[in-house]
């Protein structure tokens, strides 16, 4: 049975099953078992790689919501420290339980390349309009797991990774229309179910339900608490997808999309009035830095982005 003919139940119960089977980055291994390190220096080098693997981040929250299931967790540090060396001991034991996987063609890697540069960008942008009340780290983990549902379903993908490129979408909308037609759900439909089961907190749990919802179709309750934060993580998901898939030869192309944008998706992030320029400057200096934590995961340099895109973020 495909995942489009499954019920609600009968879907949570695959993607139970799919969650046990996250891919497990090498570097995270290497980490997790390092030797002669104390429980605080431990647990500080775990963070410090979770800030930057989704997957290593998931399992985090994964843990602690099985040993408090009634604590309301913040944020993935507090997570960490609530279960302590457990938590060290069962990500030990659940990665060497997990599939080692090296992303290793360019839809692998483009895909953990996504993940960084929209929590780089959702982090900076929080940084830059600071009028919009978003709580940078927040936003940086909000960033990182907007897309838990194409997670979900990484090992379709490991499987068929050039599936999806066949149907060359060229933004949000229409990858979510090819998920649909490759794999009988897309990540917009699993993201929701695997944030339930992993229970992430509630800012990154509104950003994985709603980054690709029109602003209107946002319940009133949760645009008012995550408004905001869901529309930075929208944008910088839009920037990002632009800076892989579009071919430009210079800033026009970007300067209509972010004018597109802060015209008809925007309810807050045009009020502070950014033009633009900065979105460019800020995704320019946010693909640096995703370029040197995709280092840190020891998955070699960032997959070259379309000429046209490369052009405009180095010339």
């Amino acid at each position: 049975m495909s995942l489009a003919d499954q019920s609600a139940q009968e879907l949570r119960k695959a993607v139970v099953h799919l969650m046990m089977d996250l891919p497990v980055l090498p570097v995270c291994t290497v980490t997790l078992t390092r030797p002669g390190v104390s429980e605080d220096e431990h647990i500080d080098d775990i963070l410090s790689l979770a800030t930057i693997e989704p997957c290593l981040s998931s399992r985090i929250f994964q843990i602690a919501a099985k040993a408090m299931p009634s604590h309301s967790i913040s944020g993935i540090r507090q997570a960490m420290m609530l279960v302590g060396s457990r938590a060290v001991d069962d990500l030990i034991t659940s990665h060497l339980q997990g599939q080692v996987f090296r992303p290793a063609n360019d839809e692998e890697l483009c895909m953990w390349a996504h993940f960084l540069l929209v929590s780089i960008a959702s982090r900076r942008l929080a940084v830059q309009y600071k009028a919009l009340g978003v709580n940078p780290q927040q936003a940086q983990e909000a960033g990182l797991l907007h897309d838990l549902g194409r997670l979900v379903q990484y090992e379709n993908l490991a499987k068929s990774p050039s599936e999806l490129e066949k149907h060359s979408y060229q933004n949000p909308d229409e990858l979510i229309r090819a998920e649909e037609i490759v794999f009988g759900a897309s990540h917009v439909r699993l993201g929701p179910v695997a944030a339930d089961i992993i229970k992430v907190t509630t800012s990154v749990r509104a950003s994985i339900d709603y980054h690709h919802s029109k602003p209107s179709s946002i319940p009133r309750k949760t645009a008012k608490d995550f408004g905001q934060l869901i529309e930075i993580v929208t944008i910088a998901d839009e920037m990002a997808m632009f800076c892989h898939r579009w071919p430009i030869e210079d800033l026009v192309e970007f300067t209509h999309r972010a004018e597109h944008f802060l015209k008809n998706r925007s309810v807050y992030l045009k009020h502070v009035k950014p033009n633009p320029e900065e979105l460019y400057q800020i995704m320019k200096t946010s693909y640096a830095e995703a370029q040197q934590s995709f280092l840190k995961l020891d998955l070699g340099p960032m997959p070259e982005l379309d000429k046209g895109a490369h052009q405009m973020l180095y010339s």
